[in-house]
């Protein structure tokens, strides 16, 4: 019998990566621009980051400031209290 080992997802290739990050930009655009918050579950460092780059391309994107947070199970990006539209 093999020992249990810890759940270790297959990295995304090139393509991929680019897809999601282009994918979830949208949705994370989406999100803050109807309900002012975008929360999902990023419970590995990968993640965090991930979506820490996502929250910058959103920045970009709309041209103003947001705020990406972690308390190391969930990630939410949002805009900070005194950015303006």
């Amino acid at each position: 019998m093999t020992p249990d080992l810890p759940f270790r997802p297959t990295p995304l290739t090139d393509e991929e990566e680019a897809r999601f990050r282009s994918v979830m930009t949208g949705e994370v655009i989406r999100h803050l621009t109807t309900s002012g918050t975008f929360s999902i579950s990023a419970d590995t460092p990968e993640s965090r980051a991930r979506f820490q780059d996502i929250a910058r391309l959103v920045s970009d994107a709309l041209h103003r400031p947001v705020t990406s947070y972690s308390n190391g199970r969930r990630i939410t990006i949002t805009f900070p209290p005194d950015a303006t539209a």
